[in-house]
């Protein structure tokens, strides 16, 4: 069975990034989704995809310690790297506005 599922997440600069993607940086500073905790806890309750032994660390400040293993997850659509709800809340890392409407109507119909 072949599953194709969309990549999200993988900036440039992370340890597993895509060369062609943006560079993760620092937007904490501009204006944030207004439906954040909603969007973090969607990708908080993705599927374990791929279970990883290893450790991520925030590429941004490496004072912090460990933010999450190496793991991937999904929702039968797309998949990110566990790390990824930490760098939206932490630092609002920039998602597609396709995957956006997806988790959006995801949650209405959960409504």
């Amino acid at each position: 069975m072949e599953m194709n599922v969309r990549r999200l997440g993988n900036y440039r600069n992370l340890p597993y990034g895509d060369p062609d993607a943006p560079e993760l940086t620092d937007r904490s500073h501009e204006p944030r989704l207004p439906d954040e905790a909603d969007i973090v806890r969607y990708l908080q309750s993705g599927r374990c995809f791929v279970a990883c032994p290893g450790v991520s660390r925030d590429i941004l400040d490496p004072a912090r310690r460990i933010i999450s293993s190496g793991s991937g997850y999904t929702d039968g659509v797309w998949f990110w790297n566990e790390d990824l709800p930490h760098y939206v809340k932490t630092y609002n890392a920039p998602l597609p506005d396709e995957f956006l409407a997806h988790v959006r109507a995801r949650l209405a119909e959960r409504s």
